[in-house]
């Protein structure tokens, strides 16, 4: 029996491409890697496993829609009798199963693309476990419904807030604003300075205006994220990693990238970056001990400047332009709603 560890999309899409009929049941997933899947004319079906009783969201049921509509070799489902969170691809010639593939990596660019070691799959060569998988998946089948039948729920939209008028001392209502929902959060673009909210000169939307930006024309952003985000949705922001746990005691590794989708469609890889809120706290805890840190910013992937050009372009701003307060304002908007749609994949709402 062979495990692997390590390049796990090769070996994910050399099965799929010597098959002529694909199962793939994942509590989790990224469209890129479905559509990647689908793009091979292999009659596929796709079993979305984690599907949440508070319905999935409008940008999730729109690029199903359009998948199914690109690919017509392509359905996907949604397990309802009970949460599947198995990660298992089944990959036919003729009506047998002549491979399958189980273990830890959803159908994710988080998962089949990141770093060795990080999520494991394995294949299953027995005669006996293949007819079991064969079960298995009629099981999820018979337990399935397709996701536009009407008991699966679209989320709808979270409302706007107001934007406080650009002078006022009082804090915006976004600022410190609890969702009530562990997986979507608020995330202002400014903070807070002598009770007036202010857009940082040199971070946050105008990073690129600070000491560690690059030499690019176009302005650098990153999001900020602030202690109360770690603190009030423990489930939404990853660590960066254990520190304390090898060798000089340093953090072992950072996140990997991850797939976001803005509420204009918008594709866009991200990553959380730089040090930030320590869990417990350096006051908090013994000395030497491990403790976890969080990051403290959020940005494309590619460099700041990708997200800096994209939300001034949403400003109707130059891309070089320094952003103020007074721009958010003009917009209708001085904040971005972060919500974990599933493992290792957001969206982002900048929408007026």
């Amino acid at each position: 029996m062979s495990i692997y560890v390590d390049n796990l999309e090769p070996l994910v899409m050399a099965n799929a491409a010597s098959s002529d009929e694909i199962i793939i049941i994942s509590g989790f997933f990224s469209i890129d890697i479905i559509e990647n899947i689908a793009r091979k004319g292999i009659p596929t079906v796709f079993y979305y496993g984690m599907y949440l009783r508070n319905g999935i969201s409008t940008s999730y049921y729109n690029s199903f829609k359009r998948l199914e509509s690109t690919y017509p070799n392509l359905k996907i489902n949604i397990p309802i009798a009970y949460h599947v969170h198995t990660k298992c691809y089944i990959f036919r010639q003729a009506g047998v199963t002549v491979n399958a593939l189980i273990g830890s990596a959803n159908a994710s660019t988080s998962a089949l693309a990141t770093t060795p070691n990080s999520e494991l799959l394995t294949p299953i060569d027995s005669t006996t476990d293949r007819l079991f998988i064969d079960k298995y998946a009629a099981d999820i089948d018979s337990a399935s419904v397709h996701y536009d039948n009407p008991i699966i729920i679209t989320s709808a939209k979270t409302k706007t807030l107001s934007v406080s008028a650009k002078k006022s001392k009082k804090a915006p209502k976004s600022w410190n604003n609890y969702t009530g929902n562990p997986f979507p959060a608020i995330i202002p673009l400014y903070y807070m300075d002598k009770e007036k909210p202010v857009v940082h000169n040199v971070d946050g939307l105008n990073w690129g205006n600070g000491p560690h930006s690059s030499t690019s024309p176009d302005m650098e952003s990153v999001l900020p994220i602030r202690k109360f985000h770690i603190t009030n949705y423990p489930l939404l922001i990853p660590f960066n990693g254990a520190v304390g746990s090898g060798s000089g005691r340093k953090i072992q590794r950072m996140q990997s990238p991850i797939d976001m989708t803005w509420d204009d469609g918008t594709k866009m890889k991200m990553v959380f970056q730089q040090g930030g809120v320590e869990v417990p706290s350096k006051s908090n805890r013994i000395p030497d001990s491990a403790y976890r840190q969080y990051p403290k910013a959020l940005t494309s992937n590619s460099g700041g400047e990708e997200l800096g050009i994209y939300l001034r372009k949403r400003l109707g701003l130059p891309s070089d332009a320094i952003v103020t307060y007074n721009d958010l304002h003009t917009y209708g908007r001085d904040y971005v709603t972060l919500t974990l749609t599933n493992a290792g994949n957001y969206e982002l709402d900048f929408s007026v």
